[in-house]
């Protein structure tokens, strides 16, 4: 018989050991990787939808802060979207009161939607000389949820059928404000005749 005392010798035994500290830690960071991958794959960034050209816009729910808010004034309606709160909306309120102007449309056409509560948006519409109407809605998260207003500032046509025509996300540029101004002169003349030519 072979005598293997010789092979278990301190330095062997902890060279032994070693190697097998170093298969584990090896097949962990292999297991700890494919983990990582397969994480990786699964997660995907779940970001809120936001309205989108063909999207149905719900104004079922929209209240009137002041009396000139009409829902029913026209077919195709122009909506800015706004919250008090966000400093881009405040960056978009000249744009739109200029839209306003150049349209000439008030509140045949136009109208601000709030999507906070009606104190503050009169404050707000107030310190900002806001030359169109504004509505709010009774249950803003419902009304967020429901037309995907994830972000803001929106600018919406919505035409005749409740569908959002075109949708101009964000701070408007010079270019978007033209492509707005456009779409709402486009139906001036429907909007005159229904209006018994005014």
């Amino acid at each position: 018989m072979k005598d293997f005392s010789k092979y278990f010798t301190s330095k062997n035994v902890y060279n032994a050991i070693l190697h097998i500290v170093l298969l584990v830690l090896a097949f962990e960071v292999v297991l700890l990787a494919k983990q990582n991958r397969e994480m990786k794959n699964g997660l995907s960034v779940q970001r809120p939808e936001v309205i989108a050209v063909g999207d149905s816009f719900s104004m079922d729910d929209l209240v009137p802060l002041s009396d000139d808010f009409k829902l029913e004034a026209t077919a195709h309606r122009l909506f800015f979207i706004f919250t008090t709160t966000r400093p881009y909306c405040e960056k978009n309120v000249e744009n739109w009161k200029r839209i306003v102007e150049l349209t000439e449309q008030g509140n045949e056409m136009i109208a601000g939607i709030s999507l906070d509560a009606p104190d503050s948006t009169r404050q707000y519409a107030s310190e900002h000389d806001l030359n169109y109407p504004i509505g709010y809605p009774n249950d803003i998260t419902g009304f967020k949820e429901t037309n995907k207003l994830n972000g803001v500032p929106i600018t919406i046509l919505v035409g005749e059928s409740g569908v959002a025509e075109k949708v101009w996300l964000g701070v408007l540029t010079e270019e978007n404000i033209e492509e707005v101004v456009a779409a709402v002169t486009q139906y001036k003349p429907m909007i005159q005749s229904m209006n018994g030519g005014q």
